[in-house]
């Protein structure tokens, strides 16, 4: 292994470890702003005593630092499984986790996208989430099932997903017998994703309670303390000869090599194309992995990841300037739309945020 190699490798097993430290410390982190959020309340008794209820406050919080312990406890389930997987002789974890946690500086930064992964979690993997999943991932398996209405066909039909997050748009597909590849670049979502679909869970083994956080737009105590239970489905019932994998690393790093020019028949990118700094360089790499007469199916709006930021390359193109460029690829349209969707919005809150989303299926003509 040459020097750039190791080097590269001790980032990865660095960044790695610091995931699993942000999973550990959310509990503490949480538990501090609950505490902060109550001694606020609880500055007002002297002079605003007689119209709040001590009581049922103290309850509240009681209940949230509960609700905080369980969702902890479901995260150092999903800690413990990462470090089982590379250390089967180890039997106490609680060392472990004290090790990996005294290795970082984690910042509330680092634990508010822990929250934002537990919303995800109910998007993915729940009930609850199902009508969001429908109006987004539904809209992708409805066309792909109609233009493969036949097992066999689809058996042998390459698909990619990149920016797979949780896994489970990969996941349906597989379940309906396509060739599936997830790609995904950020830890956090790799670990709670490879935890979901390789545990072996039962349907609603776990609770979570992904809006103790929330303090805007709350309609009653109770939404607050809404416990989910995840999975919704069993991981393991897919077909016996499915080809499932899932690659980690970022789409642009790993996809442009060579290896892959012309392998897949099709790509899906489901709220993926925003993600990238230079879009034009993300579509050059799907036409390029795409075989001629294989089809980029997109979904998703174009709130663009790093617009505004510092010092990072953002380059953000309208719906129509995109579909010119692909056009000029080589690419034929077949669907163009519109459609509406919601993404991880809680059901409960005054608040709600719907997207207009670029759903298109376009076709590589050429090469």
């Amino acid at each position: 292994m040459n020097q750039g190699n190791e080097e590269e490798q001790l980032q990865q097993i660095e960044l790695f470890n610091k995931t699993l430290a942000t999973y550990l410390e959310y509990e503490r982190f949480t538990m501090n702003s609950l505490q902060k959020e109550q001694n606020t309340i609880s500055g007002l008794y002297l002079k605003y005593g007689k119209y709040l209820d001590e009581k049922q406050i103290l309850t509240k919080f009681k209940r949230l630092n509960e609700a905080v312990e369980k969702n902890s406890h479901f995260l150092h389930t999903v800690v413990a499984s990462q470090l089982y997987a590379t250390n089967q002789t180890e039997t106490n974890f609680q060392k472990l986790f004290q090790e990996i946690v005294q290795q970082f500086s984690i910042t509330e930064y680092n634990i508010s996208r822990v929250r934002t992964i537990i919303k995800m979690v109910v998007r993915d993997w729940s009930s609850e989430g199902l009508e969001e999943r429908k109006s987004s991932y539904g809209v992708i398996k409805k066309y792909l099932l109609e233009a493969l209405p036949d097992l066999e066909d689809r058996k042998k039909f390459s698909i990619l997903v990149p920016g797979s997050g949780m896994g489970r748009l990969a996941f349906d597909l597989v379940r309906e017998g396509f060739q599936t590849e997830g790609n995904e670049f950020s830890y956090l979502l790799l670990i709670m994703s490879n935890f979901l679909l390789n545990s072996g869970l039962a349907v609603k083994e776990l609770p979570i309670f992904p809006y103790v956080s929330d303090t805007d737009n709350i309609l009653k105590i109770e939404d607050r303390l809404q416990e989910i239970k995840i999975p919704d489905t069993n991981t393991f019932e897919i077909p016996k000869d499915s080809k499932f994998s899932m690659s980690g690393g970022d789409f642009v790093d790993v996809y442009r090599k060579e290896e892959y020019k012309n392998t897949y028949d099709c790509v899906v990118s489901c709220f993926f194309l925003d993600t990238a700094h230079n879009i034009l360089e993300y579509l050059e790499i799907i036409k390029n992995i795409l075989k001629v007469g294989g089809v980029l199916i997109n979904f998703g709006p174009l709130t663009y990841h790093w617009s505004g930021m510092n010092n990072e390359v953002s380059i953000e193109l309208s719906l129509q300037e995109i579909n010119e460029i692909l056009i000029k690829m080589g690419f034929e349209f077949l669907i163009d739309e519109i459609k509406s969707t919601s993404y991880s919005n809680n059901q409960k809150s005054m608040h709600h945020t719907n997207y207009d989303c670029a759903f298109f299926v376009c076709k590589k003509t050429s090469k």
